[in-house]
């Protein structure tokens, strides 16, 4: 596997990564990134099995390929780097990951096996893509995920819980002493007419706010 990308746009990429790999976990592969070339795209992987991202960036892939790169060390190389273009080779052995820089600089890192890391998701293949606007979802998890529960033990409380009616949503948080609720209609697209509910993590709803925030302050 061989590609070249725009250092700027990988370093921002990877920080988004960040919050999902979880490094202190029971399974230490999932403290790597799934990297996927293909064509003129360069796709990425995290999770926590409890959290996941998957994000894409074009690239100049030429050769293409799949490895497993460690994310807080891949992370600090680049962020050390600057601008210009980044170049990432995997060699012929397919034990080591070189990670090359414009100013000089080279890094290896080794590769871990990629049959012990969840699979990429195909989200080509979701019977049905629901739509919702981005502000409002941001506003109601600022709304009520304060009064969600902070006890690890207490899982079913321990996020926020959303809920989807037609093109309405609905966003619950309690504790067992505070309750919020918010509420807001024709915020969503491509919902049948079946009632949805997703328990949404704190963690994940930290990442969606990052993510909700840099989308923002593009337009």
């Amino acid at each position: 596997m061989e590609f070249s990308l725009n250092c700027k746009e990988f370093l921002e990429e990877l920080s988004i990564i960040q919050g999902v790999v979880e490094r202190r976990h029971a399974l230490p592969v999932l403290a790597n990134i799934r990297v996927t070339a293909k064509k003129d795209k360069v796709t990425f992987f995290a999770t926590d099995l409890e959290v996941s991202y998957i994000g894409s960036l074009a690239a100049e892939v030429r050769k293409e390929g799949e490895v497993l790169i460690p994310a807080r060390m891949l992370y600090d190389a680049v962020s050390l780097a600057g601008e210009g273009i980044v170049r990432v080779k995997k060699d012929d052995k397919g034990n080591f990951i070189k990670v090359s820089f414009e100013n000089g600089a080279t890094y290896k890192f080794l590769s871990a096996d990629t049959a012990d890391f969840p699979e990429v998701p195909n989200l080509d293949d979701a019977k049905e893509k629901i739509t919702l606007d981005g502000a409002v979802l941001e506003r109601m998890l600022h709304l009520t995920s304060f009064a969600a529960s902070h006890e690890m033990s207490r899982y079913a409380i321990n996020g926020v819980l959303a809920v989807i009616t037609g093109n309405s949503l609905r966003a619950i948080a309690t504790d067992g002493y505070r309750l919020a609720i918010a509420e807001k209609s024709d915020c969503v697209k491509g919902a049948g007419k079946e009632k949805i509910e997703v328990i949404l993590p704190q963690k994940g709803i930290r990442e969606l706010e990052k993510l909700l925030g840099k989308e923002k302050d593009k337009s």
